[in-house]
């Protein structure tokens, strides 16, 4: 006769049960702790994210100013303003080249641009006290009627905008080409604050060197290499 074959019992098969019911709850632990460190981190970084993103448009735009001066002369007027809630809320309007497509003119490549702070639409579900970025665009500037301005959302739940200009010696905290000789400063540097879903605010930082830019007061608007922007 063989050996006799050995099943489990009931109490080895609750105890293996148990045990893998054990490592499953560890597992489960570990795996829930890994995905909501995730959601945090993401959470973190996604008001700089937005923030990013907004800028590298509007630095892109502003790096193609065109000089006020010369066919299809335009403003360059950067206004020092404040907001309701005492926070910075600038505004920039100038003409620069269209560097995106859906920009370009059949009449002109020039188009001009505003970028400002607004309140959002009344169905917009972000906060009354908060506010969004804007870019207004208008593109066939050799239209006989005055266009109205296309009006685009960059960032929402913006709390602040704040643009510095260097003039080759100095930042100032607002620009008009009509008053300093009809030329661009050398470089503009933009702050964008926003909040994110938990009321925080996070500012962004990005400074951009104007190709066109020439010393305040220079005959002709001479152009000069942006040089000292230490500081920024």
């Amino acid at each position: 006769m063989g050996r006799a074959q050995r099943a489990f019992t009931l109490l080895e098969m609750i105890v293996a049960m148990g045990l893998m019911v054990i490592v499953s709850a560890t597992l489960y632990g570990s795996l829930s702790a890994v995905f909501q460190g995730r959601r945090v981190t993401e959470e973190a970084h996604e008001p700089l994210r937005r923030a990013s993103g907004a800028l590298e448009l509007l630095t892109r735009d502003i790096g193609s100013a065109t000089p006020p001066a010369g066919v299809l002369a335009g403003e360059f007027v950067g206004a020092d303003t404040t907001g309701d809630s005492g926070d910075p809320a600038d505004t920039l309007a100038f003409h620069c080249r269209a560097r995106r497509p859906e920009l370009l003119s059949p009449m002109t490549p020039i188009v001009w641009i505003e970028f400002a702070l607004t309140t959002p639409e009344a169905e917009d579900p972000v906060e009354n006290d908060e506010l969004v970025l804007v870019r207004r665009t208008i593109t066939n500037l050799l239209a006989p009627e005055a266009q109205t301005p296309v009006e685009e959302v960059l960032c929402r739940r913006v709390r602040a905008l704040d643009f510095s200009y260097f003039d080759g010696t100095d930042w100032v905290e607002s620009w008009n080409a009509g008053s300093t000789g009809d030329v661009l400063p050398l470089a503009v540097a933009t702050t964008l604050t926003i909040a994110d879903e938990r009321g925080e605010d996070y500012s962004l930082t990005r400074t951009t060197s104007i190709p066109c830019g020439a010393l305040a007061g220079s005959a002709g608007g001479t152009s000069t290499t942006a040089r000292g922007l230490g500081g920024r």
